[in-house]
C-alpha cells in the first residue's frame, strides 16, 4: 500500500514539473514571437508593484501612524525632562527659603546675645554617641562648654571638643546623660533618651501639662525642651514626664553657638 502511494506521488511530481516546463517554454516562445514585449510588460508590472510598495511604506512610516507614535514619544520625553528641571528648581527654592528663614531667626538671636551662627556639618542623628559637628572652632573663639542653641533658642548641646574651624557638640539629651531642670516650678532631673528626648520622674503633686517649658538653671535658665506627654498612675506617688525638643534634629542646618562666660 505504501509503495503504491509513493509511486503515485512520484507521478504527480513529474506531471507538475512537465506542465511547469511547458509553461516556461510557451512564455519564451511568445516573447520571441512578440519581439520582447512579454519581458517589457513584466518589467513594467514589477516596477509598478515596487513603486506602490515604496509609496505605502513611505505613507505608513513617514507620515502615518508610526510617525505620529514616534513624534508623541519624543514630545513626552521632552516634557518629562522639563518637568524634572522644574521639580529640581522648586526643591532648590525650598532649601534656600528654609535656610533664609533659619538665618533670619539666628540674626534675631544675635541681636539679643553675642554668639556665632554655624552650619551643622554632620548628621545629628547619625552618631551613636549623641554628638554632631558644627562649622566653627577656635578661630572664632569657640571653646569647650559653649552653648549650642536652635533658632528658637532651645539648647541642644554644649561644645565638648574644638578644632580650628570645627567643633564637636554633645547633645543635652544624649542617651544616658542627665541634666538638672525646672518643670512646673519644681526641680527635677531629666535623663536623656537620645534624639532630643528625655524622661523626668517627679511628684504627682506638681502640676504639669503638655507644652509646658522645661528649663535648665545650669545653662543660664534657657529652655531645653517642652513637655510632650505626662503619664500619671493614681497608685504611684510620682508621675513620668516625657520631654521633647520642639524641633526635628535631623532638619537642623544652622545652630547658634554662645560662649560660656
Amino acid at each position: 500500500m505504501s509503495e503504491f502511494r509513493s509511486s503515485a506521488t512520484r507521478r504527480d511530481g513529474r506531471r507538475r514539473l512537465f506542465f511547469a516546463t511547458v509553461f516556461v517554454l510557451v512564455v519564451i516562445a511568445l516573447d520571441m514571437f512578440s519581439g520582447g514585449s512579454v519581458r517589457a510588460t513584466a518589467r513594467s508590472l514589477t516596477a509598478r508593484v515596487w513603486s506602490a510598495s515604496a509609496y505605502v511604506r513611505g505613507a505608513v512610516f513617514g507620515s502615518g501612524f508610526f510617525s505620529s507614535r514616534a513624534s508623541l514619544a519624543s514630545e513626552n520625553a521632552a516634557l518629562r525632562e522639563t518637568l524634572a528641571r522644574y521639580q529640581e528648581n522648586a526643591a532648590g527654592y525650598q532649601v534656600l527659603k528654609q535656610e533664609n528663614d533659619s538665618l533670619r531667626l539666628m540674626l534675631h538671636l544675635a541681636q539679643s546675645e553675642r554668639g556665632i551662627t554655624a552650619p551643622v556639618v554632620s548628621s545629628v542623628i547619625a552618631s551613636p554617641y549623641g554628638t554632631f559637628l558644627v562649622g566653627t572652632g577656635t578661630t572664632d573663639s569657640v571653646a569647650a562648654g559653649s552653648l549650642v542653641v536652635t533658632e528658637g533658642g532651645f539648647v541642644v548641646g554644649t561644645v565638648s571638643e574644638t578644632a580650628s574651624r570645627t567643633s564637636v557638640v554633645s547633645e543635652i539629651f544624649a542617651g544616658g546623660s542627665s541634666v538638672n531642670v525646672l518643670v512646673g516650678g519644681a526641680a527635677a532631673e531629666a535623663v536623656g533618651r537620645g534624639g532630643g528626648n528625655a524622661r523626668i520622674s517627679i511628684s504627682r503633686d506638681v502640676s504639669v501639662r503638655e507644652g509646658d517649658p522645661v528649663t535648665a538653671p545650669s545653662l543660664g535658665g534657657r529652655a531645653v525642651g517642652t513637655v510632650g506627654k505626662v503619664v500619671s498612675d493614681p497608685s504611684n506617688a510620682s508621675q513620668t514626664i516625657y520631654v521633647i525638643l520642639p524641633v526635628n534634629l535631623a532638619s537642623l542646618t544652622y545652630v547658634y553657638v554662645i560662649p560660656r562666660p
